[in-house]
């Protein structure tokens, strides 16, 4: 009796389960073996996915931390320079600026107006120095430190490159746990000149050679561009930015900051006659190029160049004119003004390029 009951009592089960003869219960075999395979898979899936979920949580901890070395959440901002970091008005100076745009961090401006790495007691050296023996400091709190200056300096290539030299290894030294960023140097909308260029090239490589290899550290090159040419960025007095001048130099120190400087670029399109082509500014050079067919050569004048393109001495460059390949053109840059010599008659194609440091 038992076993009838028991019989009975599977087959109601069996038929429960939609199972009335061997070819349902076949079918019903292989969903559940095909189930156990599945949640087999899902398991190793869960797993899998456990440990994406596990190194992706260990990636988004590594891209925090390096975010909050550059969020400047809290601090100090030093600053060190010349009059373009210290005037009567602050807001024509580049740290007042620098300041509004990460103003989450505390100010302290040791720059000194007439300032330099060689000059009389106002030395770049003494204004780190300061900032080392000031009480009021803690210099493990400082986030970002900025040195920018020497126009107001006398320097062959050598000792620009050692006195820079000194200011840096001492920044990296007092501040630990700072972004150090060195700018040699700030200029206004002119030119520099032979000697400005020795001092400058001094500058910039005695600065790279301790910042390419020093984490948290850059050189910003090319920094005499950032104004050049740009006399609306200049005060009446011709040599010091205005507030829209001391913008401009605080952005690209801005841009320093969050390690994501790039040098002034430019481009504008230019004609000589109906020649047609572009002035650009990349890297500190100056690039002219331009071709076409030419109907009317007029005073051998091309159009005028902007001024951060302009020379700072004759560049003396041959090209084609009048489709001629066997007597080619001389052609002269001067400051703003491009010429062709011995223009008489030079109708037809033309075809120059040019370039120089800016």
């Amino acid at each position: 009796d038992n076993t009838a009951e028991t019989a009975q009592n599977n087959k109601s089960s069996l038929n429960a389960l939609g199972v009335n003869n061997v070819t349902d219960a076949t079918n019903l075999k292989n969903k559940i073996n095909k189930n156990t395979q599945d949640i087999s898979k899902n398991t190793q899936d869960i797993s899998k996915n456990t440990q994406n979920i596990s190194k992706n949580t260990q990636d988004i901890s590594t891209i925090n931390t390096t975010i909050s070395n550059y969020k400047y959440n809290s601090g100090y901002m030093v600053t060190f320079g010349d009059s373009y970091a210290d005037a009567t008005t602050p807001q024509n100076t580049w740290p007042y600026w620098l300041h509004q745009y990460i103003p989450t961090l505390t100010l302290k401006n040791y720059a000194v107006s007439g300032a330099g790495f060689n000059v009389d007691t106002r030395t770049f050296i003494k204004q780190i120095n300061n900032a080392n023996t000031d009480s009021t400091l803690d210099k493990s709190k400082v986030k970002l430190a900025v040195l920018a200056g020497g126009r107001n300096d006398i320097l062959n290539y050598n000792d620009a490159n050692t006195k820079i030299q000194e200011c840096v290894k001492q920044m990296i030294t007092i501040f630990p746990n700072a972004r150090i960023l060195i700018v040699p140097m700030l200029y206004d909308a002119g030119y520099i000149d032979g000697n400005g260029r020795e001092k400058l090239a001094g500058l910039t490589n005695g600065a790279g050679a301790i910042t390419a290899h020093t984490p948290n550290t850059e050189t910003l090159k090319f920094a005499y561009l950032w104004l050049k040419g740009e006399t609306n960025l200049i005060g009446s007095d011709k040599i010091h930015p205005n507030q829209l001048g001391a913008q401009t130099i605080a952005k690209y120190i801005y841009d320093g900051a969050y390690d994501n400087y790039k040098p002034r670029q430019a481009m504008i399109d230019t004609v000589f006659g109906d020649a047609k082509g572009f002035i650009t500014l990349q890297d500190g050079i100056v690039t002219y190029d331009i071709t076409g067919d030419v109907s009317n050569i007029g005073s051998g004048q091309g159009r005028t160049l902007p001024g951060w393109a302009s020379t700072w001495h004759n560049v003396w460059v041959w090209g084609v004119s009048a489709g001629s390949i066997t007597t080619p053109r001389l052609y002269q840059f001067l400051g703003t003004s491009v010429s062709m010599m011995n223009y008489t008659g030079q109708t037809g194609n033309m075809s120059v390029h040019a370039t120089w440091t800016a």
